[in-house]
């Protein structure tokens, strides 16, 4: 899925490398959109532990940096989960209180927690769904090579950070 995307996920493909007939699935997940929603919970779930084993151990003051760090980190070695969870319409579709909601919300809280303890007072929701959608714009901006050539990841990163943590004028 990481090399061709969730798009060239197959029942025929699936089956196949786990060795069982196309219809053996069918006692797991009604359809495919099942399979997928249950393989991006499962993704979520991974990608809250990447970004809480991220800030691990960090000052208060550093763990803001680590999570988004790690976040685009996750983004670029991971991309066909990331489109899975991000791009594709599982979580358009799903209901606030469904399981692959739940688990991309609990990703949100671990970016919220690593605001705690920054170095000025902040509007946390406010500041973690501009930081979100900041490092969501790197992964996908960086996805389709729009950033070739430009300042590294890391930089883009760092501006981000830096930007939310300077004092205001």
């Amino acid at each position: 899925m990481d090399k061709a995307g969730y798009e060239s996920v197959s029942i025929a493909a699936l089956a196949k490398t786990l060795g069982v007939s196309q219809p053996a699935y069918v006692r797991h997940f009604d359809d495919k959109d099942a399979l997928l929603t249950a393989v991006a919970v499962k993704s979520f779930h991974l990608f809250s532990t990447v970004l809480r084993n991220a800030v691990a151990g960090c000052q208060p003051g550093n763990r803001l940096r680590a999570n988004a760090l790690a976040y685009v980190r996750f983004g670029r070695e991971r991309p066909g989960l990331y489109q899975l969870m991000f791009g594709s319409p599982l979580l358009s579709k799903a209901s606030p209180e469904s399981e692959i909601v739940l688990a991309a919300r609990a990703c949100f809280d671990q970016l919220l927690s690593a605001l705690e303890g920054a170095a000025r007072p902040r509007e946390s929701v406010r500041d973690a769904v501009g930081v979100w959608a900041s490092l969501h714009g790197i992964v996908q901006l960086e996805r389709f090579h729009l950033l070739d050539g430009l300042r590294t990841k890391e930089v883009h990163v760092d501006t981000i950070v830096d930007d939310l943590l300077a004092d205001p004028p």
